[in-house]
C-alpha cells in the first residue's frame, strides 16, 4: 500500500511540492529546498519501512552508494532528511532529474508504428546511439568505483529534454570488494533482508525460504548468472546494457514472457529475434548487442568501457544492408530453467503472473502476496487437481477473512461472495467446486461464486478430501474421527471407523490417493503420530511412516513436514511403500491451526504446481503489563509464539504454553513473575506436545494433554508424576480447588464441545459436567468451587455463564454483547472476560456475579489474539495489574510460494 504525502510536508529544509511516481524502494516527490531555492527530488521511506532495521539500512546503503557516484550522467545525492511526520520519518534527497524516462520514449516508438508510421523499428539510430553512449558513461564511472548497478533497465534512465542522460536507482547497487572479481564472501548466496520491488516490470528477490541463491533485478533485463541466483559481478550490466539498447533499437524487449516464470526461461534459452534490428544498423552495434547478450558471461564483453569504444566507432550503415545472420551458438546444454523466486510484498499494488512451462526441466518458485492486508494464518492455500487455481483464505477489506481464488495466470484474486470465515479450503476433483470450512459446518461453492451448500456439521474440523466419486472424507472435530459423505443432496455424514478406534487413532487431515478409494492421513499409534493410509471401502488402515505431519501424494512422492520444512519421498500408491531418501523440498513452511500437523502446503495431482505458505497460524506474541488504568507499563519475558498462559494459584509464576515451529513442538514454559527468567517445564523434541497446561489447585502439579489421548501430570519443575491414557482427546480447562478433578473440554459425537469432569484419583474416565446440545468451553473453577464460569453458544454467539457446581439447574449469565475467556476475582465476587469487538480487537470487562450492574470495560485489547480457547490474559493485584499476550507486527512478508515443476531435479538434491 502506497502512502500517499501531503503538500507542505517538510523534512528539515525540504518542503513536499508534489507527487512525482514510485522509484525503487521509496515512492518519489518534488519538494523545494529553501535554504538554496531549487527544487529536488525526495525519495520517501514510508512508515512500515522506518520500523524495519534491515530496511533502513538498506536506505541508508543507497544514500552511501549514490554519494560516492559523482558523474554527469548518473543522478546526484545531496543527502538525508528527516521529519516528524506521523507519516513518514526519513527522505533520500536527490537531484531533480527533469525529462521522460527511456521506457516512455520507447512506449512513444511503438505508438508511431501502430499509427502507421513509415518507421517500424525503436529509436531512431540517430537517438538512440547517444543515450547508449552516455549510458555506457555511467555504468563505466560506477564499474571504476566498484559498485554494480544490478537494476540496469529503461525505467531507471532519465532523458533531458537537453539529451543529457541520467541513470537513476541504484537502489540494487552493491560494492564489489575488487573490481571485475564479483561479492565478497559476505554477499555470496545471501538474501536479501527486504524485497526490492521497481515497477512496473516484476522484480526478483530471494527471500531465506530456500538455499537457491540470490535473485535481483527485473526478470526481462536480468542476466543468466541473475535468473540462476549466482553472484554477478559488472558483466551482468553489460548484459542489461545490451538487453536495453536492444529495446531501444526494436521498440520490443529482447526477452518476454506473459509472466515471470516464462521471461526467467527465455533468459535462459531463447536468443534475440536479431531479424527484428533495423536495416540501417551500423555493424560495429551488431558485434557489440552479440558481445553484450552472451548467456555465458566468460564469453561477454568484459568492460562496458569497450562498449563505449565501439559506440564511438559507429558509422551508419547503407539501408540495403541486411542485418547479420545470427551467430552460431556453442554447442553446450543450457538449462532451460532453474529455480527463481519473486516476493511481492502487500504494499505493492498489483500481482505477478505465475504460469509455468509445463516441460520445464528445472522448478521455478515463485511467490505471491495477499490481495488485501495478509492471509489468515496458517489456514493454507490449496492449489486445483490441474495446477491452473489455487484457492485461499486471507482479509478481505473489513478485516474479516474469506475464500479468494486466483488463476496461476492471472494478474489478481477474486473474493468468493459469502465465504466470511471460511478456513482449510480443499478442490473437488475436476477443479469446479471448493470445499471449506464455515460456521462449524463443511461446506462446498462453485468456484467462480454461487451459492453455499451446507453439507455437515464440523465443529473443530481437521481437515477434508474429495475424491472422483463425489464422496469427501472429513473428520469434522477432534475426538469424532474419520467420516465420509456423498456431495449428493440429502446425504448424511457416516463415521469410517467405529467410536474406540477414532478415539485411540485420533486420524486428522486425510488426502485422497490416486484410486480414490484410499487416502492418507494422520493418527496416533502407540504414543506416536503416524501417516497412515486408510480406504473409504473397508477398515484397512496401514502406517507407513512415523511423522508429526499430514501429507500429500504428487507426481511420484509423498510430501511431509518435518522440522519447520517440507519433505519429499519417492511413494508407490499401489504397493504403499517408500524408497529412496527423503530430500527437503523447502526450507520454510508455515503451520496451520490449533495443532503441529497441519503444514501449510499443497501440490497439484501431476506434482507441476506446489503451493507454500509461510505464516503458522500462531504469530509471534509479547507478554504486556497493563495498570487498573489501562496504560502500558512493562513486558515479561522474551516473547515468542505463545498460545496461552495461566497464572499459579500464588500469582509468583506463570505457565507459557509455546509452539517450537523449527522443533515442530508445543512446549510449556514457566515464567518468574518477579524477574521474568523462563525455564522449560520438560524436555522437548521433535513432534513433542504439551497442550493447554495447567495448574494444580495448590501449584505444586501441572496437567497438559500429551497430543495422544492421554493427560500427563508432572511437578512443578518438570518431573514425571504419572500419564492418565484413559482421558482421551481432551484439552485441559482447570483443576478444583479441593484437587479432586480436573475439568477438561472434549469434542463428543452429538454434543460438540462438551465439558467433563476427570477424577485425580481412579479410573480417570472423563464423566459430564456440562454436555448440552450445544458448545460449552473454556469452564473455570471459583475460588470456593461451587461455581463454574465457562462459554456456550446457547444463545447464538459466545456468551459467558456461571452454572452452579456439582451441576444444578442454577445459571447465570454473565455478558450482555457476547464474550469469550472467563477468569474469576480473587475474591470470588466478579467475572472478568473478553468482549468481541471485531478481528483480533477485544476489550477486557468485568462484571459482579450478582449482576448488581452492567458489565464493565477495563482495558482496550487490540491484538489479542486467541488460539483455540488458550487463555491470553492474566490477572493480578486483586485486579489491579494485567498480563496480556499482544501480537507482534510480523517482521516478514506474508506470501504464498508457488513452484513450478517442483519435482524436477529432486533426486540431484
Amino acid at each position: 500500500m502506497r502512502i500517499a504525502i501531503p503538500p507542505g510536508t517538510r523534512f528539515g529544509a525540504y518542503e513536499v511540492l508534489s507527487a512525482i511516481g514510485a522509484g525503487g524502494m521509496g515512492e518519489v516527490y518534488r519538494a523545494r529546498d529553501t535554504n538554496l531555492n531549487r527544487d529536488v527530488a525526495l525519495k520517501i521511506l514510508p512508515e512500515s519501512f522506518a520500523a524495519d532495521a534491515d530496511r533502513v539500512a538498506r536506505f541508508k546503503r543507497e544514500a552511501q552508494v549514490l554519494a560516492s557516484l559523482n558523474h554527469p550522467n548518473i543522478a546526484a545525492i545531496y543527502g538525508l532528511a528527516e521529519t516528524t511526520s506521523e507519516v513518514v520519518s526519513r527522505a533520500l534527497v536527490m537531484e531533480l532529474v527533469e525529462g521522460e524516462d527511456l521506457s516512455t520514449l520507447i512506449d512513444k516508438s511503438r505508438a508511431l508504428e501502430t499509427q502507421g508510421a513509415l518507421r517500424t523499428t525503436g529509436l531512431p539510430l540517430a537517438d538512440a546511439l547517444p543515450i547508449a553512449r552516455q549510458i555506457t558513461d555511467a555504468l563505466e564511472a560506477a564499474h571504476e568505483q566498484g559498485i554494480v548497478h544490478r537494476d540496469l533497465k529503461p525505467q531507471n534512465i532519465k532523458v533531458r529534454a537537453d539529451g543529457t542522460v541520467k541513470v537513476l536507482d541504484f537502489g540494487l547497487a552493491k560494492a564489489m570488494d575488487t573490481v571485475g572479481r564479483g561479492f565478497s564472501r559476505a554477499d555470496q548466496g545471501a538474501p536479501e533482508a527486504t524485497p526490492y520491488v521497481p515497477e512496473p516490470a516484476p522484480t526478483m528477490t530471494s527471500p531465506a525460504m530456500t538455499a537457491m541463491g540470490m535473485i535481483l533485478g527485473t526478470a526481462a533485463y536480468m542476466s543468466p548468472e541473475q535468473a540462476r541466483g549466482r553472484p554477478v559481478d559488472r558483466r551482468a550490466d553489460i548484459w542489461a546494457f545490451g538487453v536495453v539498447l536492444y529495446e531501444m533499437l526494436t521498440g520490443r524487449r529482447a526477452f518476454d514472457g506473459d509472466d515471470i516464470s516464462i521471461t526467467l526461461a527465455n533468459v535462459l534459452k531463447e536468443d534475440v529475434s536479431w531479424a527484428a534490428l533495423p536495416d540501417d544498423m551500423p555493424p560495429s552495434v551488431h558485434r557489440l548487442l552479440r558481445r553484450c547478450l552472451e548467456k555465458d558471461p566468460k564469453r561477454r564483453l568484459s568492460s562496458i568501457g569497450d562498449a563505449r569504444l565501439e559506440l564511438d566507432d559507429t558509422t551508419p550503415a547503407p539501408s540495403h544492408t541486411s542485418p547479420l545472420p545470427p551467430a552460431p551458438r556453442p554447442m553446450t546444454i543450457v538449462p532451460w530453467i532453474i529455480a527463481a523466486v519473486a516476493i511481492v510484498i502487500a504494499m505493492v499494488a498489483g500481482w505477478v503472473a505465475l504460469n509455468g512451462p509445463a516441460a520445464a526441466t528445472e522448478a521455478i518458485w515463485t511467490s505471491i502476496a495477499a490481495p488485501v492486508s495478509d492471509f489468515s494464518r496458517g489456514l493454507g492455500p490449496a492449489v486445483s487437481p490441474d495446477g491452473q487455481r489455487i484457492a485461499f483464505v486471507a482479509s478481505n477489506a473489513a478485516g474479516s477473512q474469506g475464500l479468494w481464488t486466483r488463476a496461476l495466470g492471472a494478474q489478481s484474486a477474486q473474493l468468493i461472495a459469502g465465504t466470511d470465515g471460511a478456513g482449510f479450503p480443499f478442490w473437488s476433483p475436476d477443479g469446479q467446486s471448493i470445499a471449506f470450512f464455515k460456521d462449524e459446518k463443511l461446506v462446498i461453492i462453485p468456484a467462480d461464486g454461487g451459492t453455499v451448500q451446507v453439507l455437515a456439521d464440523a465443529v473443530n474440523n481437521r481437515g477434508g478430501t474429495w475424491n472422483r466419486d463425489g464422496v469427501i472424507v472429513f473428520v469434522p472435530a477432534t475426538g469424532l474421527g474419520l467420516h465420509k459423505i456423498s456431495v449428493s443432496a440429502g446425504s448424511a455424514a457416516t463415521p469410517l471407523d467405529t467410536a474406540a478406534v477414532q478415539a485411540a487413532a485420533r486420524p486428522s487431515w486425510p488426502s485422497f490417493l490416486p484410486d480414490g478409494q484410499r487416502f492418507l492421513y494422520t493418527s496416533v499409534r502407540d504414543g506416536k503420530a503416524w501417516i497412515t493410509v486408510g480406504s473409504v471401502a473397508d477398515s484397512t488402515r496401514t502406517p507407513i511412516l512415523e511423522a508429526v505431519s499430514r501429507a500429500q501424494f504428487a507426481d511420484g512422492y509423498l510430501l511431509f513436514g518435518s522440522k519447520g520444512g517440507l519433505y519429499a519421498q519417492p511413494f508407490d500408491p499401489v504397493t504403499l511403500t517408500l524408497s529412496g531418501e527423503r530430500v527437503r523440498v523447502l526450507d520454510s513452511l508455515g503451520q496451520g491451526a490449533g495443532n503441529t500437523q497441519n503444514y501449510s502446503y499443497s501440490a497439484s495431482t501431476t506434482g507441476q504446481v506446489l503451493v507454500a505458505g509461510n505464516t503458522s497460524f500462531i504469530p509471534a506474541s509479547e507478554l504486556v503489563w497493563f495498570d487498573h488504568s489501562g496504560a502500558r507499563v512493562g513486558t515479561l519475558g522474551d516473547g515468542g509464539q505463545i498460545w496461552g498462559l495461566r497464572a499459579a494459584p500464588d500469582r509468583t509464576r506463570i505457565l507459557v504454553e509455546v509452539h517450537d515451529s523449527r522443533a515442530n513442538s508445543i512446549d510449556p514454559w514457566v515464567t518468574q513473575i518477579d524477574s521474568g527468567f523462563s525455564t522449560p517445564l520438560r524436555p522437548t523434541g521433535e513432534g513433542a506436545l504439551a497442550s493447554s497446561p495447567i495448574w494444580s489447585h495448590d501449584g505444586k502439579r501441572v496437567y497438559f494433554s500429551n497430543g495422544y489421548g492421554a493427560m500427563d501430570v508432572v511437578t512443578a519443575t518438570g518431573d514425571a508424576v504419572e500419564s492418565w491414557s484413559a482421558v482421551g482427546p481432551h484439552w485441559p480447562a482447570d483443576s478444583s480447588p479441593d484437587g479432586q478433578v480436573v475439568l477438561i473440554e472434549q469434542e463428543r459425537a452429538g454434543t460438540g464441545a462438551d465439558l467433563m469432569l476427570v477424577s485425580t484419583n481412579g479410573s480417570h474416565t472423563p464423566t459430564p459436567y456440562l454436555d448440552t446440545s450445544f458448545n460449552e468451553r473454556l469452564g473455570r473453577f471459583s475460588p470456593t468451587g461451587a461455581s463454574v464460569a465457562y462459554v456456550s453458544d446457547e444463545s447464538g454467539r459466545q456468551e459467558v455463564y456461571i452454572q452452579s457446581f456439582p451441576r444444578s439447574a442454577i445459571k447465570t449469565r454473565i455478558s450482555v454483547a457476547g464474550g469469550t475467556q472467563p477468569q474469576w476475582s480473587e475474591d470470588g465476587r466478579e467475572v472478568y472476560f473478553l468482549e468481541v469487538e471485531g478481528n483480533d480487537r477485544r476489550s477486557l470487562m468485568a462484571r459482579p456475579v450478582d449482576r448488581s450492574s452492567s458489565p464493565r470495560r477495563l482495558l482496550a485489547l487490540p491484538g489479542v489474539f486467541e488460539e483455540s480457547g488458550r487463555t491470553p490474559y492474566a490477572v493480578f493485584d486483586k485486579g489491579r495489574r494485567f498480563l496480556v499476550k499482544l501480537l507482534v507486527p510480523a517482521t516478514a512478508p506474508q506470501v504464498i510460494t508457488v513452484g513450478h515443476n517442483w519435482t524436477a531435479g529432486l533426486a540431484k538434491r
